[in-house]
């Protein structure tokens, strides 16, 4: 797990993916995201399963929720990449290839805090506090 208060050079992070097989096209995008995390956040990374959780997590992601969180990545970015666009989230008004979706785990992330994410619209603003990026919201920013 790699908490995001730093992020390793590019050449050791393509390293590390690349020793758990992952494919080769989901590097660049996947470093270029987390560095655009790197410091504002308080989250970690699971290189072994390609998923960011909060560092607050107060419970363990189950082992069968990594491999669908993996899964979840690897699937976003490459129906990315088929459709010509660095996000399936955000559709085709990203254009830039630099960037990539990343599966991310909530659950427990809530628990010492009473906020629940499950079934809930207008949870928008708790997402972003619980994965610490609430400064992303000052000057009248909006989360749609």
């Amino acid at each position: 797990m790699l908490l995001l208060d730093t992020l390793p050079s590019e050449h050791v992070f393509s390293t590390a993916l690349q020793s758990q097989n992952h494919p080769a096209s989901l590097i660049g995008p996947t470093y270029n995201t987390l560095k655009v995390l790197v410091p504002d956040s308080r989250l970690c990374f699971h290189a072994a399963h390609l998923y960011l959780v909060p560092a607050r997590t107060d419970s363990p992601v189950p082992t069968t929720a990594q491999s669908d969180l993996q899964q979840l990545t690897v699937d976003a970015q490459q129906a990315a990449a088929g459709s010509l666009c660095s996000s399936i989230l955000a559709g085709n008004t990203s254009e830039s290839d630099d960037y990539g979706d990343l599966a991310v785990w909530l659950a427990g992330a809530h628990e010492s805090g009473a906020v629940s994410f499950a079934n809930n619209d207008g949870r928008e603003e708790a997402v972003i506090a619980a994965l610490g990026l609430s400064s992303w919201l000052e000057g009248g920013a909006k989360v749609c």
